[in-house]
């Protein structure tokens, strides 16, 4: 909705200076700069939160808010992997334990959405 759209980009602006970084704009017909991964993320699973992902070709930062509600945006640093002529992996380190390093691939659908896919069948999408 609207309004969620605004509170989004309002916290994020007001909290995140950093994130006005220039980005590469795309003419129509070039192909996808695999590191322009920066943008505002939904997650199907956590349709009233965000995720934020700013960074370079080698380190990002994730600014994560699973719910509207609630109070504490994560901050989770990640790792950028780029391949040229492949799909680029980012790697966030969500402090989950055993497992703290979750592997997400940056990919484009065919209608042009953008998308980080993950190994256990979750997403996250940025139309």
């Amino acid at each position: 909705s609207l309004a969620t759209r605004r509170y989004v980009i309002t916290t994020i602006t007001n909290a995140s200076p950093l994130l006005l970084l220039p980005q590469k704009v795309l003419a129509k017909g070039d192909s996808l700069d695999m590191t322009n991964y920066q943008a505002v993320w939904t997650n199907p699973k956590h349709p009233n939160g965000y995720r934020v992902l700013f960074g370079d070709n080698q380190k990002a930062t994730l600014l994560l808010l699973d719910e509207s509600s609630d109070d504490v945006e994560r901050v989770i640093p990640a790792q950028v992997k780029v391949v040229p002529g492949q799909e680029t992996k980012l790697i966030f380190d969500f402090g989950l334990g055993t497992n703290n390093n979750v592997e997400g691939t940056f990919t484009r659908a065919r209608d042009g959405t953008r998308i980080i896919s993950f190994e256990d069948g979750k997403y996250w999408i940025n139309k």
